[in-house]
Parts: C-alpha cells; sequence; structure tokens
C-alpha cells in the first residue's frame, strides 16, 4: 500500500471541505416600533492596527512616463525611482473610523465625505532610500532616516466642489 503524503492529504481535504455543501438557517422575527427605536446602527468600518504593522519594502524600480513629453531621442519622459528600500512600521492604538458623513453646504445643499479619524496614529520610517533618475540619468539617491510622524484628526474627501 502506497503511503499518502502530508501535502496530498491536505489538498484532498481542502478539497472535500470546498465541494461539500454548507446548509446554515436562519429565521427572521418581526420587531415592533418600541423595539426598533432601542436600536441604532452605523455606517463605515474601523481598522484595527493597535499592534505595530511592519513594513519592509524592496523594489526595483517604480516609473511614471509622459507619452505627451519627449526627450532629445524622441523617447516618452520618464521619472523613476530605483533600488528602493524602505523599513519601518505604523501603529494606531485607537484604530482608524472610515466613514461616509452627509452635510449641509453653505449653499444649503447635502453633501456626502468620506471621513477618516484617527487618534495617536504613528508612521515610522527606519530607513527609505532610492534612486532618483529622469531617463536613464540618475539624480542622486535621496534617503530619509529616522522619521516618526504621530498623527491624530480628521480628514474629509468631499464628493462635490459647491462647498
Amino acid at each position: 500500500m502506497k503511503k499518502i503524503s502530508f501535502l496530498m492529504a491536505a489538498i484532498i481535504l481542502a478539497i472535500g471541505t470546498i465541494l461539500t455543501p454548507q446548509t446554515s438557517n436562519a429565521k427572521l422575527t418581526e420587531m415592533s416600533d418600541a423595539d426598533l427605536n432601542e436600536i441604532t446602527g452605523q455606517a463605515g468600518f474601523s481598522i484595527d492596527a493597535g499592534k505595530m504593522i511592519g513594513i519592509n519594502l524592496k523594489a526595483e524600480t517604480f516609473s511614471w512616463s509622459n507619452p505627451d513629453s519627449v526627450n532629445q531621442f524622441g523617447e516618452p519622459a520618464t521619472l523613476s525611482m530605483a533600488d528602493t528600500t524602505m523599513r519601518g512600521w505604523i501603529s494606531s492604538p485607537n484604530g482608524i473610523n472610515i466613514d461616509f458623513v452627509t452635510e449641509k453646504t453653505s449653499k444649503g445643499t447635502d453633501v456626502t465625505a468620506l471621513s477618516v479619524t484617527m487618534k495617536d496614529f504613528t508612521v515610522a520610517i527606519d530607513d527609505f532610500r532610492t534612486n532618483i533618475k529622469l531617463g536613464d540619468a540618475s539624480l542622486g539617491v535621496f534617503g530619509i532616516q529616522g522619521l516618526r510622524a504621530n498623527i491624530s484628526g480628521n480628514v474629509r474627501v468631499y464628493t462635490r466642489g459647491d462647498m
């Protein structure tokens, strides 16, 4: 009798679990107006980044080209960041709340905004380095070390410009 490897057994088990019909039951219950008055709801969501989230980025090239602008050889103008590395972390002990809010403008119309609220949000860049290039020519290495930014506040992004 042939032995089945652990990986093969795990794959068979995973496929069997996916193919097995899953059943669930739900029951709708009518609620009175008094019961509904006791319930509140909230739109949006929160991101809990209370623990440190590490950043360890390595990228060969980030580049932006503009085909409407050409160099002396007729090639599109390109700005790039090469050999990019970044180490750091982010932390938010109070989480990040993201919500949609509706407000009245100075003209009296309703406007919807994306509201992002954060308190004691920390971004730390221990080491960031990149070689900035214009076409093939290097403009030098740009770097940041030991940056700490503590952010608290609210940012709103509006969908209309008639504020």
